[in-house]
């Protein structure tokens, strides 16, 4: 019996350390951790190859003057900026010259609607100004109208008509366009054309334009642009009183445009027998 003489007070001392361990770290001692146990965490070795993934710093997105950096800091970052003096817009630019433009009458329609002859009827929708001849009759003019923001719906009358009007951009353009001139003489450069009719009291013009691509859409800041030939025809039929009417749409039924009959070109004849020809072959594998 001597060796149960020497093991049991090992055992004892064995089993006092194991509670000591436990009082002293129980967190560490029971739990059991992915790279080891009993709370010895096993490094990895750094792995020879795959390259190190190194985070990229974020920046400043504010300049340091806005985050409370003095000047020093700010040249030192480098990302001061000075700010640029406002260019002084031009007083006054040339239009250009002023030749005679001869006046080319539209197309006329069908017109069934309640408006008096000699009135001007606008369908911002169709982009069309309609001026109606008789009860059942109108000439359509293709226009420009006033893009999403600007456009409007009303009834105004013709004050005056201006030949090679002057223009004088108002300040929220010039706002948005700091190169806009303060002035610009009539003429073939400035954007009214030939000829304005004035609606009222408002700044909306019916006017040409040197931009004949705009013309079938909604581009402009609210007034109607015209071909130069047909605003120069227009503007012969009209006198001051006219009344002008601004609609979002006309009713169905109002306005029947005769579609021209589609020409055929000796070119898409040949085209239409070729296809004709292929259509009529025997289907072979």
């Amino acid at each position: 019996m001597s060796w149960y003489r020497v093991l049991a007070p090992l055992c004892a001392v064995s089993v006092l350390f194991s509670v000591i361990e436990l009082s002293i770290a129980p967190a560490e001692a029971q739990g059991l951790t992915r790279y080891g146990m009993w709370g010895d965490n096993i490094r990895r070795r750094p792995s020879t190859t795959s390259k190190p993934y190194k985070l990229k710093s974020p920046g400043i997105l504010l300049p340091p003057s806005a985050l409370g950096a003095g000047p020093a800091v700010a040249n030192s970052l480098g990302t001061a900026t000075r700010r640029r003096k406002p260019r002084k817009p031009i007083e006054l630019a040339e239009g250009g010259a002023r030749p005679e433009i001869a006046p080319k009458q539209p197309k006329t329609v069908e017109f069934n609607g309640e408006f008096e002859p000699g009135d001007i009827v606008i369908d911002t929708s169709r982009r069309r100004l309609y001026l109606v001849l008789a009860p059942t009759g109108a000439l359509a003019y293709p226009i420009a109208v006033g893009k999403r923001g600007f456009a409007w719906t009303g009834v105004e009358q013709v004050t005056h008509v201006t030949d090679w009007p002057d223009w004088y951009p108002p300040e929220e353009m010039r706002e948005r366009n700091p190169r806009l001139p303060l002035k610009m003489t009539g003429g073939l450069k400035n954007p009214l054309g030939a000829k304005a009719i004035y609606l009222g009291k408002t700044l909306y013009r019916i006017h040409g334009t040197n931009a004949k691509w705009s013309i079938g859409r909604a581009s402009s800041s609210g007034c109607f642009r015209m071909h130069n030939a047909h605003v120069v025809h227009l503007a012969r039929l009209i006198d001051k009183n006219t009344t002008v009417h601004v609609l979002d749409r006309l009713p169905k039924g109002v306005v029947k445009e005769v579609k021209k009959k589609r020409r055929w070109s000796k070119r898409r004849k040949k085209s239409r027998r070729k296809r004709y020809r292929r259509s009529r072959r025997p289907n072979t594998i």
